[in-house]
């Protein structure tokens, strides 16, 4: 069936949720909110600037409640070498990342 929100596509949940633009909007504020949380937990910028794609395959699926691995994104050594405070700063953007994208499916749901 097409979409109900008029787009000529085939409804599937991966057009829904990532493609719909009736939806667009929602998505860009929620992924704004979800950047500006990481941002103010970041110490450095160049963290955010990372090469290469977050999801794998290319392919988003947020609405299942699956975010893309950070850890990449986060340097080796912050505050000083401390582990633990690199685990803790990847599952604090990790929560928000999460917490964002399920509101986002909730919403659109």
């Amino acid at each position: 069936p097409r979409c109900r929100t008029g787009c000529q596509a085939i409804e599937d949940q991966h057009h829904i949720f990532v493609d719909c633009p009736a939806y667009a909007d929602w998505r860009t504020k929620a992924a704004d909110d979800a950047y500006r949380h990481t941002k103010a937990k970041l110490e450095e910028k160049e963290i955010l600037e990372a090469d290469g794609p977050l999801w794998p395959l290319h392919y988003s699926s947020y609405y299942l409640g699956h975010i893309p691995s950070f850890d990449h994104l986060i340097p080796k050594k912050i505050r000083n070498g401390e582990t633990l405070a690199r685990t803790r700063l990847a599952h604090h953007i990790a929560s928000d990342w999460h917490t964002a994208a399920i509101r986002l499916a909730g919403r659109i749901w």
